[in-house]
C-alpha cells in the first residue's frame, strides 16, 4: 500500500494552525508498523490492568477484529484506486456521474469545511454566514486535490467557491505545509477570466480575503492589460495571477521583463521556460472561470496553447454557467478524472425572486417611459439600463441630465481604468443609474438604430445610407475592446431593476442581462421594452414566452394617457440632445481620460504645452441646459398618479438621499441667514435701507431733532 504525504492524509482540522504556531513533531512521517506496535502495546497494558474478565476480553478482541476489518477495507479501497488508474475509461465514467459528486452531505457551515483559521476569520468579517450550494460542494473537493467541473448560475457565489480553497493552498505552501519537494517560489495559481472587468473584480475579492486574513505575504497580480504585464518582475513573481487568456498567452511568449520566450507562437517548446513565464516549475492550481463565455469569445485556441505550457500535475477547476459540447475539448485537455458538480437547480431555488416584465412601446415613447420611471421615481434604488450602441447610451445619459437625473456610462470604447471606476462608483452609490452597452462580440450582427423613430427629423436628414454605414463601421467590434464585458460575471451590488431599453439579439444575452439583479437571495425586477415595428424584438419575445413558464413574463403597466402631460417636456429635451451633442460627449470622455492617463504622464512632463492645450481647450458644450426641466410642476403630479407600476427597491436610493440632503442644506442656509441678521456683530457697519452705513450703530434721533 503506497504511503501518501502526511499533509494529504491528515484531517482538515490539521490545516488550522496560524503562523505563530510552533511546528510539532507529529507532522513528521510515521511508519504504519510503529503505529500498529503502539496499538498492540496499549492493548496488552489494558489487558493487564483489567484482569482476566472474560466478557471484557471478548469485547476487546471484537474491537481489534473490527479495526483489522476497517484496515482491510482501506487496503481494498487503495487497490480499487490502483485499478482505476490502470483503467482510466472506467474512472472517467465514475467521476462524471453526478450521483458521485452529491453522494456525501454538503457541510452547512464554513467551520465544517476545515479552513485555515485565518481564512475563517476573513469569511466572518466579510459577512458570509454559511456556504452556498456551490461553495459547500466545491471547496472540500478542491482541498482534497481533485479536479472539479462545476456548473452554477450567475450570482451563486462561484468566485468564493474557488478563491477560498485556492488561497488556502497558497497560504499552506508559504507556511511550509506542502512539503520540501514542491516549489515554494513562483506563480502557484492562475485564474483565467473572459473580461478585464472580471479580472479586476476577482482580484478585489481575493485582496479582501487576504486583507481580513492578515496574510499580506501572499502576492496577487491582475493581468488585464499590457501595463500590468510590464509591471511584473522576474525576481518577485506573484503567488496568484488573474488574467485573460490573451494576456497570459502573450506573457508566456514574451516572458517577464519583455523578453521573448523560446516557445514560438504556440508557447509550448519549453513549457514557459527560457525567457517565458516559468509556470511548469511552480504552478499548482488552475481555475477557468466562465468557461463557456471564454469559448464564445473565441479563446479556445489560446486556452489550448496555455494548457500545453502547464505541468501535467496541475489541479484544475472549470466553472461554467452551462455545460455545452464545446467544453469537451477543454475538459479533456486540462481536467483529469474530474468530479462534476451541478448546483443549477439548488442555486435557482436559493436565489432571490426575479420578476420579469415586458412593455410594447414605440421608439418615440421609450424615452417618455424612461422619464416616468426615473424622474417620477417609479424605480427607486440602483438600476442598470442596457442599450445596443454607444451613441444610444450617451443619448440617454444626456437626456436624463436635462431633468437633473445623474447617471454613468459603461461601454467598450472607454479605457479599463475608467470602466472599473464607473463600476465601483455605481456599487458605492455615487449614482443610481448605470447605462451599459453589451459586449461587442455578443452584439455582432445586430443592426443598431441609435436614434430610430424617436428622431424622425434627424433620420430624414441623414438621408442616404452612407452615413449609416460609416456610423456602423465606427461602432463595430473592430473599434471596441475585445475583452470588455458587463452583462455577465461582473458583480453589481443591490441592483433593483434591469431595464432593457433595447432588446438583446439573443435569448442567451437576455439571460445574462437580467442575471445582474436578484442576486444573493434578494429580489429584483427586469423590464424589457419591445418595439412592435421591429421583427427581431417580436421574435425574441416569442422565444421568451416559450422559454419561461406561463405567468413568469408579465406585461408592465403604463398608462400613456396620464403621461401625455409630460410629452412636451420629453420632446423638448430630445431636441436638445443632437448628434453633435452626443459626439461632443464622447470626445469629452476621451479628453478626460487623456488628462488622467498614467501612460501619458511622462509625455506631459516632457511636453507641458500639450497639457496646457488640453486643459485650456474650448469647452465642449454638450447640451443646452434648460433649468425648467429639472423640476416637476406641482400641478402635473396628481395627473401622474398610477401612470406606471411601482418597483420595490432592493437598497437605498442616492436620489432620495441627495434630495433630502439638499433640502436640509437649504433649510440650514436659511437659518444661518436669519441668525446673521440677528447678530449685532455681523450686522455691524451694514448699510441701512435708504441711507449710508452706520459704523457706530447709533440711532438716527439726532437727524429727527
Amino acid at each position: 500500500m503506497s504511503h501518501r504525504p502526511l499533509w494529504r492524509r491528515s484531517k482538515p482540522t490539521a490545516m488550522k494552525q496560524t503562523p505563530k504556531d510552533e511546528p510539532i513533531e507529529e507532522d513528521e512521517p510515521i511508519d504504519d508498523d510503529e503505529l500498529e506496535d503502539d496499538d498492540d502495546e496499549e492493548g496488552e497494558e489494558e489487558g493487564e490492568e483489567e484482569g482476566e474478565e472474560g466478557e471484557e476480553g471478548d469485547d476487546s478482541e471484537e474491537g481489534e477484529e473490527e479495526v483489522e476489518e476497517e484496515e482491510g477495507e482501506d487496503e481494498d479501497e487503495d487497490e480499487e484506486d490502483e485499478d482505476d488508474a490502470e483503467n482510466p475509461a472506467a474512472a472517467d465514467d465514475a467521476a462524471a456521474a453526478p450521483a458521485d459528486s452529491s453522494s456525501a452531505p454538503a457541510p452547512r457551515t464554513f467551520e465544517a469545511l476545515g479552513l485555515d483559521l485565518r481564512l475563517l476569520k476573513a469569511v466572518r468579517k466579510l459577512g458570509l454566514e454559511r456556504p452556498t450550494a456551490v461553495q459547500a460542494k466545491c471547496i472540500p473537493l478542491m482541498m482534497q486535490g481533485k479536479d472539479v467541473l462545476a456548473r452554477a448560475p450567475t450570482g451563486s457565489g462561484k468566485t468564493f467557491a474557488y478563491a477560498i480553497p485556492l488561497l488556502q493552498k497558497v497560504i499552506a505552501r508559504q507556511d511550509g505545509l506542502v512539503g520540501a519537494a514542491e516549489a515554494s517560489t513562483g506563480v502557484g495559481a492562475v485564474v483565467l477570466v473572459p473580461t478585464r472587468e472580471l479580472c479586476q473584480q476577482v482580484h478585489g475579492v481575493m485582496r479582501q480575503l487576504l486583507g481580513h486574513a492578515g496574510a499580506g505575504g501572499v502576492r496577487l497580480a491582475p493581468l488585464a492589460n499590457a501595463a500590468d504585464a510590464a509591471a511584473l518582475q522576474p525576481q518577485s513573481l506573484p503567488d496568484v495571477l488573474i488574467a485573460t487568456p490573451s494576456q497570459l498567452l502573450q506573457l508566456l511568449r514574451r516572458g517577464v521583463g519583455g523578453k521573448a520566450g523560446k516557445g514560438g507562437k504556440s508557447g509550448k517548446s519549453d513549457g514557459g521556460g527560457g525567457g517565458g513565464l516559468p509556470l511548469r516549475e511552480s504552478l499548482q492550481t488552475l481555475v477557468i472561470d466562465e468557461a463557456d463565455l471564454l469559448l464564445s469569445y473565441g479563446y479556445g485556441e489560446d486556452i489550448a496553447a496555455i494548457g500545453q505550457a502547464l505541468p501535467s500535475s496541475v489541479q484544475t477547476m472549470l466553472v461554467s454557467a452551462t455545460i455545452t459540447p464545446d467544453l469537451e475539448g477543454v475538459t479533456s485537455l486540462l481536467l483529469h478524472n474530474p468530479v462534476t458538480v451541478d448546483v443549477a437547480e439548488e442555486a435557482a431555488g436559493a436565489g432571490g425572486k426575479l420578476r420579469q416584465f415586458y412593455l410594447r412601446t414605440s421608439h418615440a415613447d421609450k424615452f417618455l417611459v424612461m422619464y416616468a420611471l426615473f424622474k417620477l421615481n417609479r424605480i427607486p434604488g440602483r438600476s442598470l439600463i442596457f442599450v445596443n450602441s454607444v451613441d444610444r447610451g450617451f443619448r440617454l445619459k444626456l437626456f436624463l441630465e436635462q431633468f437633473g437625473v445623474s447617471s454613468g456610462v459603461l461601454n467598450c470604447e472607454l479605457p479599463l481604468a475608467t470602466r472599473w471606476h464607473a463600476i465601483q462608483a455605481f456599487n458605492r452609490g455615487l449614482f443610481d443609474i448605470l447605462i451599459a452597452t453589451d459586449d461587442p462580440k455578443l452584439m455582432q450582427g445586430r443592426a443598431s438604430a441609435e436614434f430610430g423613430a424617436d428622431d424622425d427629423a434627424a433620420a430624414a436628414a441623414a438621408g442616404a445610407g452612407g452615413k449609416k454605414r460609416k456610423r456602423a463601421k465606427r461602432e463595430g467590434p473592430s473599434a471596441a475592446d475585445a475583452e470588455f464585458g458587463v452583462s455577465r460575471g461582473v458583480d453589481f451590488c443591490d441592483v433593483t431593476a434591469v431595464v432593457n431599453l433595447d432588446l438583446p439579439p439573443s435569448l442567451e444575452v437576455y439571460t445574462h442581462r437580467i442575471g445582474r439583479t436578484a442576486r444573493g437571495g434578494k429580489g429584483g425586477t427586469a423590464i424589457s421594452m419591445v418595439s412592435p415595428d421591429e421583427a427581431a424584438d417580436e421574435a425574441l419575445l416569442a422565444q421568451l414566452h416559450a422559454q419561461y413558464e406561463a405567468g413568469a413574463l408579465q406585461q408592465f403597466h403604463v398608462d400613456m394617457t396620464k403621461l401625455g402631460a409630460f410629452r412636451y417636456r420629453v420632446e423638448d429635451a430630445l431636441r436638445a440632445v443632437t448628434r453633435v451633442a452626443v459626439k461632443a460627449a464622447r470626445l469629452k470622455e476621451v479628453k478626460l481620460e487623456l488628462l488622467h492617463s498614467k501612460k501619458l504622464e511622462e509625455h506631459f512632463a516632457a511636453n507641458p504645452e500639450d497639457m496646457h492645450v488640453l486643459k485650456h481647450d474650448t469647452a465642449l458644450n454638450t447640451v443646452r441646459k434648460q433649468a425648467h426641466l429639472a423640476n416637476v410642476p406641482s400641478y402635473l403630479k396628481p395627473d401622474s398618479q398610477g401612470s406606471t407600476a411601482n418597483v420595490a427597491a432592493v437598497a437605498g436610493s442616492s436620489r432620495g438621499r441627495l434630495g433630502r440632503a439638499g433640502a436640509q442644506a437649504g433649510k440650514e442656509g436659511k437659518e444661518r441667514k436669519r441668525a446673521k441678521g440677528r447678530d449685532p456683530l455681523r450686522s455691524f457697519g451694514k448699510k441701512r435701507k435708504g441711507g449710508k452705513a452706520n459704523p457706530d450703530n447709533r440711532s438716527s434721533r439726532r437727524g429727527k431733532k
